[in-house]
């Protein structure tokens, strides 16, 4: 979602762009529970980060 030269804020923006997008297509029936369980970034070749769950998951439900 963004390059090593981006600024932070520039790819705190996109990441919170993909993750928006990615609960816009949450369907409307037949879930239960939390859709997103689990955020992981990582670069190409670097280790993953998790990120915090709870964070995720009230960008995730302000989208729906």
């Amino acid at each position: 979602f963004g390059k090593a030269s981006f600024e932070p804020n520039a790819l705190k923006e996109n990441l919170l762009t993909v993750i928006e997008g990615i609960a816009e297509r949450k369907p409307e029936e037949g879930l239960k529970g939390r859709y997103v369980k689990k955020v992981c970034i990582a670069s190409t070749m670097g280790p993953g980060i998790v990120l915090d769950s709870t964070e995720v998951q009230s960008v995730v439900d302000a989208a729906s």
